[in-house]
């Protein structure tokens, strides 16, 4: 089974860019492309894992807690980067 990515909306568009360059085949969907950029953080969650992808989330320490008891139903998952990361270290 092939893992397949979402873009949340407030992840630099540069880290997906790099990702997909790095490693083309790699089944990233940006915000744009899924039409995210209207959606609040459980919507935006709710999307990704009824397309079957994990929302990867450019997230500040507070953020998380808009996701805390959200593991029911058929989530994913989710993956954080955080934004005292570098571009090239979250494209690694």
């Amino acid at each position: 089974m092939k893992i397949r990515f979402q873009a949340d909306a407030d992840l630099n568009e540069d880290i997906v860019a790099g990702i997909l360059r790095r490693e083309p085949r790699v089944d990233f969907r940006t915000a744009g492309e899924a039409g995210l950029r209207a959606l609040d953080d459980i919507q935006a969650l709710a999307l990704a894992a009824s397309d079957g992808r994990v929302l990867v989330a450019q997230v500040s320490p507070v953020r998380p807690a808009a996701f805390q008891g959200l593991c029911v139903g058929p989530v994913h998952g989710s993956k954080a980067v955080g934004t005292d990361l570098e571009k090239p270290q979250s494209v690694n």
